[in-house]
């Protein structure tokens, strides 16, 4: 595990161009894109629930640190675009026993894949909440907007 041991924010490195493999609310929005057009069975809607909280309670982390509003603001159009509006399409849909049975397989697959390419879930999570706190665009998203000057 070469990146995202440290935890000192100043020293922790993110790998260019910014990776969405690593993050797994981009697999989740994956997994509905795939989901929607009917090219797997799995339903989504627990692993969008259940990361959707997550970011709840990121989002009261950063009015807690009181960062910028247009920081908080592009961090909320992206949880939209990412997990509400696809829960809204998976609202009135019903959760079988195999949903929940694929969602933690998926989230093993992704740990496993993280490990496999040298990072740790916690190294992963402690960069995204420095990057948070230093209002920097290094998050796959993130970066994509400032690139674009939204």
């Amino acid at each position: 595990m070469k990146l995202f041991e440290s935890s000192s924010a100043s020293t922790l490195e993110h790998p260019k161009p910014y990776r969405i493999d690593l993050y797994f609310s981009y697999w989740i929005f994956v997994w509905f894109l795939l989901y929607l057009f009917g090219i797997i069975r799995y339903n989504p809607k627990m692993a969008i629930l259940f990361a959707t909280i997550v970011n709840l309670f990121v989002l009261v982390y950063l009015f807690i640190k009181d960062l910028s509003v247009r920081y908080i603001s592009l961090f909320v159009i992206i949880q939209i675009i990412i997990k509400f509006i696809p829960y809204l399409f998976l609202y009135k849909t019903h959760m079988l026993k195999r949903d929940y049975y694929a969602t933690f397989s998926i989230f093993i697959i992704y740990l496993i894949w993280i490990y496999a390419n040298d990072f740790t879930f916690r190294g992963i999570m402690n960069f995204e909440i420095n990057t948070f706190i230093q209002q920097k665009y290094d998050t796959p998203m993130m970066y994509l907007i400032n690139k674009l000057r939204i």
